[in-house]
């Protein structure tokens, strides 16, 4: 997860520190994070909250810096500790994953509690679904309901997510399905996958709104869009039942294919199924499709200012990582690719429903980041 660097607010810095923060921010606006870095980590080492925090978020990405979790870490504690609010859900959010900490939940909610108090929308979520699921707390329903709810009413569209999750499962609250599909819908209408999917499912099946399957078609096919695998299987099911969309085998077929590339297995099985009641033509067709949504996908997934991808021996190597993390085995990570490396990215591509080449392209390396960054979703 990207952290995002601290917006521009000249009224809060003085001449000339505040010149010197502006050149940063305008730098790394354009992308020039080393200039930014330079203007903004004498400010940082002078004391300057925010300073800090922008210095955290470049070691936290590596932009501009060698990527450094614990360096991130060290920058993000001393801006936690002048009161910044972002810097101390950032601190809480190393805790909690472990990256340039040892994992402590107790001290992620801590950290979360500070923020909270100031009022952050997402640090009052995440404390929430601590006390729901008592991380580092203990657990307690109404202490989760009363930050969660803090954090939907800002918004917060996790904290909404969450909310209706409580009231969707009766915890500390009377079941209430309506009340549920209220919040998984201000969640939706965000672009929330997940409440996407909650909400497709309570239209389905008509639980806290009228059964309406063109609605539920409608809240699958955004969150399926966004490379929700279960969305993408459930869509598939109402392409090929026809129910409340039109049957099309080559829909179904295309949304099963992304979903199994997934790994789900179910819709390895039902894309299997249907392809026997294809003909070659629409068999052709749904694979194609799937293809150009998943190479789309791919390049999505790449912010403007990201690096461009690798080339030569260095484009080889990191195929070869990315194919060795994903759990392929593409032989020795050396850079060359041989017989090993070949027959792992045939197998990847045949699995993903991709010619099969074997070849170490820039477009296989947009769709290994595409899966390797799915898998931590």
């Amino acid at each position: 997860m990207r952290r995002i660097l601290l917006a521009l607010c000249l009224a809060l810095l003085a001449a000339p520190a505040g010149a010197d923060y502006a050149a940063g921010y305008a730098a790394a606006q354009r992308g020039d994070y080393e200039t930014a870095y330079r203007e903004w980590r004498p400010l940082a080492e002078q004391g300057d909250a925010e300073a800090q925090y922008n210095v955290g978020v470049m070691y936290d990405n590596g932009d501009g810096v060698p990527q450094d979790s614990a360096e991130a870490v060290r920058w993000y504690r001393k801006a936690a500790e002048q009161g910044l609010a972002t810097a101390q859900f950032s601190l809480a959010l190393m805790y909690r994953s472990g990256q340039g900490v040892p994992q402590n939940y107790a001290e992620a909610a801590r950290w979360y509690r500070k923020a909270a108090e100031q009022g952050s929308g997402k640090a009052q979520s995440d404390l929430g679904w601590m006390y729901r699921n008592g991380d580092g707390v203990r657990q307690d329903y109404a202490e989760a309901l009363k930050w969660l709810r803090k954090a939907a009413k800002q918004g917060d569209a996790l904290g909404q997510l969450n909310l209706g999750a409580m009231y969707y499962n009766g915890e500390g609250v009377p079941q209430d399905n309506a009340e549920a599909a209220r919040w998984y819908r201000k969640a939706a209408e965000q672009g929330y996958a997940d409440a996407q999917y909650s909400l497709a499912q309570l239209y389905y099946e008509g639980r806290g709104v009228l059964q309406d399957h063109v609605e539920a078609a409608r809240w699958y096919r955004k969150a399926a869009e966004q490379g929700y695998a279960d969305a993408q299987y459930n869509l598939g099911l109402m392409y090929s039942s026809g129910k409340g969309v039109p049957q099309d085998y080559v829909q179904a077929h295309m949304w099963w294919n992304l979903a199994a590339a997934q790994g789900l297995e179910k819709a390895r099985t039902g894309r299997d199924l249907v392809a026997e009641r294809m003909t070659k033509q629409q068999l052709s067709e749904a694979q194609r499709l799937a293809r150009a949504r998943r190479l789309s996908e791919a390049r999505r997934s790449v912010s403007p200012t990201s690096r461009p991808a690798p080339a030569g021996r260095e484009l080889v190597w990191t195929i070869q990582s990315l194919l060795a993390a994903l759990g392929y085995d593409p032989g020795d990570i050396d850079g060359v690719s041989g017989p090993r490396t070949k027959a792992a990215i045939r197998k990847f591509q045949s699995e993903s429903g991709f010619p099969v080449t074997g070849d170490a392209s820039a477009e296989l390396f947009l769709l290994l980041q595409l899966r390797y960054a799915a898998r931590g979703n």
